[in-house]
C-alpha cells in the first residue's frame, strides 16, 4: 500500500493507492487477445522494386503495385522506395518506347 497526499477543494487528505496484485500463472489478454505483431523494417518487395526499375521495368511496374499494397496494409516503411521504383520503371518504359519508334523510323535499308 502506497500512501500519497492528495487535494481536494483545498483540504490535505491522504489516499492510498494499492496496486492490483496478479495471481500465479499468466496475465489474462484481456477483450481483444494479444495484439498482433506488426512486421518492422523495410519492405522487401519495395526494394526489389527499385532494384527491377533499373534492370527489367515491367516486373518494376508489378513489384511496385504489390510493395504499395503490403505496405498499406501492414504499415512498414518503404512506401518511398516503391513510388522510386515506379518512377523509375516508367521513366524506363519510355526510354524504350522512344527507342523502339526511333529504330522503326531510321530503319535500315535492306
Amino acid at each position: 500500500m502506497v500512501r500519497r497526499p492528495c487535494r481536494v477543494a483545498g483540504l490535505a487528505l491522504e489516499a492510498r493507492v494499492t496496486s492490483p496484485q496478479q495471481p500465479y500463472g499468466a496475465p489474462s489478454q484481456g477483450w481483444g487477445g494479444p495484439e498482433p505483431e506488426r512486421p518492422t523494417g523495410t519492405n522487401r518487395m519495395a526494394i526489389a522494386t527499385l532494384v527491377c526499375g533499373f534492370l527489367c521495368w515491367p516486373l518494376g511496374l508489378v513489384f511496385g503495385s504489390v510493395a504499395r499494397s503490403q505496405i498499406r496494409r501492414s504499415g512498414q516503411d518503404g512506401w518511398g522506395l516503391a513510388t522510386a521504383g515506379i518512377v523509375v520503371s516508367v521513366i524506363a518504359a519510355a526510354a524504350s518506347l522512344l527507342r523502339l519508334v526511333l529504330a522503326v523510323s531510321h530503319g535500315t535499308p535492306g
